[in-house]
């Protein structure tokens, strides 16, 4: 991690406010360009399943996504980069600052959505949300 992207009070505070932290150099430099290519390959290789399912059901959101978007879950048998991110030293050191030691993986979904779109909330008006969950790593 950066010395710049340091996790300070104002960056915690941030995270806790605004439900998401972008985290510079949080992913190696030299493994960035495979994680991107990745991530890049499962969008493809599912956008046609997620727009036909939004074809099929109009209702159909998961994650309460734009249609512009979609969410390919569990993201961890689509390449075993998913789960060595996870469990990355430095991603790891991340999660444990902020959320604390005891943590588990609930579930693991790689959520697409290109600029410019109108977000949408993450959660459900059932659920009950811990303000820190989404953390962008870069």
């Amino acid at each position: 991690m950066q010395e710049n992207d340091e996790l300070t009070e104002e960056r915690l505070y941030f995270f806790d406010d605004q439900g998401y932290l972008i985290v510079k150099g949080a992913i190696p430099e030299d493994e960035l360009p495979r994680a991107q290519a990745e991530f890049q390959r499962v969008e493809e290789a599912t956008r046609d399943d997620w727009q036909r399912a939004l074809a099929e059901n109009v209702e159909y959101r998961p994650y309460r996504m734009c249609e512009t978007a979609h969410v390919v879950a569990p993201i961890v048998i689509h390449g075993d980069i998913f789960l060595d991110l996870m469990e990355h030293p430095q991603t790891i050191g991340i999660t444990e600052r902020l959320m604390g030691p005891d943590m588990m993986m609930h579930d693991n979904a790689l959520h697409v959505k290109p600029a410019h779109t109108r977000p949408r909330p993450m959660t459900s008006p059932n659920t009950i949300r811990s303000s820190r969950c989404p953390i962008t790593f870069s």
